[in-house]
């Protein structure tokens, strides 16, 4: 995971950066899962 931090405490800024982080490695974690899985299917 790749945490970085905001320079600005707006709180819209904030939120969006928050929101894409988390959108971000939940994409990822789906699509590791997804890579480790599909070859068990297809077997």
């Amino acid at each position: 995971m790749f945490i970085d931090i905001p320079t600005s405490l707006e709180e819209r800024v904030l939120v969006k950066s928050i929101y894409e982080d988390f959108m971000i490695d939940t994409y990822t974690f789906y699509y590791l899962l997804s890579i480790l899985y599909i070859p068990i299917y297809l077997q």
